[in-house]
C-alpha cells in the first residue's frame, strides 16, 4: 500500500510552496513556481484593471 507521500508527492510540494508578488510605482516582481504564477496571472486577466492602474492603487495605498 502506498502512503499519501509516495502516491502524489506533486500534490503535496504544491500544498507547501508560496508565492510572492513584490511591487513598486514602476515594478511587479512575481516569485513561485511556474505553475502558481500562470494561475495568478489567470486570475488577474479577469480585471478590467491595467497594471498601472493596479500600481498607481496600491502607491496611493501606501502613502495613507
Amino acid at each position: 500500500m502506498l502512503t499519501t507521500s509516495q502516491a502524489c508527492p506533486k500534490q503535496i510540494k504544491r500544498e507547501l510552496t508560496t508565492m510572492k508578488t513584490y511591487s513598486s510605482l514602476r515594478h511587479l516582481r512575481i516569485v513561485g513556481k511556474a505553475w502558481e504564477i500562470r494561475a495568478k496571472l489567470r486570475g488577474w486577466a479577469g480585471n478590467p484593471m491595467t497594471l498601472q492602474e493596479w500600481l498607481g492603487r496600491l502607491d496611493r495605498a501606501a502613502k495613507r
